[in-house]
């Protein structure tokens, strides 16, 4: 089969770039590159698009949603920003996420791109509020750490700089407002309402560790932690990009087990529950706020969208 070719608009950006880096080692696709003083040009980008088999577009809210306007219904299109993510004509690009997410993108042309705290947290959350173990009301609330690369570039100067070298702690951030992933997170768990959220950086370039509290007296029905464990076991049996942990004894784990890096470089995505005595529940998840959580989860999109086995040039 002949190579498909691909166009990322976008391509010196953080996820741009992990995605030029993946397709490296993807056998099946050709790269369309534009001459850098082009690189900003629309009528070349329209010219690429049009031109390519697939585009993914890497690019801020408002620019990705420029370059809708430009878009017919056959060409094809992933999204990586945050503006098409709850648009009825588009895809979630989650294929875990439900028994036929997988058929709606390999069948689109439109498919946004999650992000990477909405990955972990619907993945986790989602299939607890369809089985009735929380109500669709649950007070949610998250803590979430990611590496300084979830930022951009500019993030990425900063916590590269030497004035940041010595930070040896998270640091919270955005506490005052409404974090842009919390529409997609509220819509696709099926919540009445968003969760409080406390995302957090750290000095660390890529990784993520979203931490879920589940209290005792917001448990519908009141199940051991060995049957939420089958319950998401059964959800996610096929799934051979989500692991499952249950640590209900102390030596189980250590003080390694819930590295935030633990993921890096693949599209794995491990979910860990951890009953407290006191009958709350944690929920731990870990994955690589570059892998599945940007660029690898658009390379398997792509493999869908194209017709290949969706796992193709990803390290899983």
């Amino acid at each position: 089969m002949q190579n498909k070719n691909i166009y990322i608009d976008g391509s010196s950006g953080t996820t741009g770039l992990r995605i030029n880096q993946i397709l490296k080692n993807h056998e099946k696709v050709s790269i369309i590159k534009i001459e850098e003083k082009y690189r900003k040009n629309e009528k070349y980008r329209l010219d690429a698009i049009k031109n390519s088999d697939l585009s993914i577009l890497c690019l801020p809210d408002e620019e990705s949603a420029n370059i809708a306007q430009w878009l017919n219904d056959e060409d094809k299109i992933i999204d990586t920003s945050t503006y098409h993510r709850i648009k009825s004509n588009w895809i979630y690009g989650l294929p875990e996420m439900q028994v036929d997410q997988r058929e709606k993108i390999s069948n689109s042309n439109f498919v946004a791109n999650p992000g990477c705290y909405p990955t972990g947290i619907i993945l986790a959350i989602k299939p607890l509020v369809e089985n009735h173990i929380i109500s669709s009301s649950y007070p949610l609330s998250i803590h979430a750490l990611s590496g300084y690369s979830g930022g951009g570039k500019n993030l990425i100067k900063k916590w590269e700089s030497d004035s940041y070298k010595l930070v040896k702690f998270e640091s919270p951030y955005a506490l005052l407002g409404k974090h842009k992933h919390l529409e997609e997170i509220k819509y696709y768990t099926n919540l009445d309402d968003y969760p409080h959220f406390i995302p957090s950086v750290g000095p660390f370039f890529n990784g993520m560790r979203i931490e879920i509290s589940i209290h005792k007296n917001n448990l519908i029905n009141l199940l051991s932690p060995k049957n939420l464990f089958e319950i998401l076991s059964a959800t996610y049996e096929d799934e051979n990009n989500i692991d499952l942990s249950l640590y209900d004894n102390d030596s189980f784990y250590d003080d390694f087990s819930f590295d935030p890096e633990k993921n890096n470089g693949t599209n794995k995505v491990t979910i860990s529950i951890i009953p407290n005595k006191l009958g709350h529940i944690s929920l731990l998840i870990q994955l690589d706020n570059l892998g599945k959580g940007a660029s690898g989860a658009a390379v398997q999109n792509m493999n869908l969208m194209l017709g290949l086995d969706e796992n193709t040039g990803i390290n899983s």
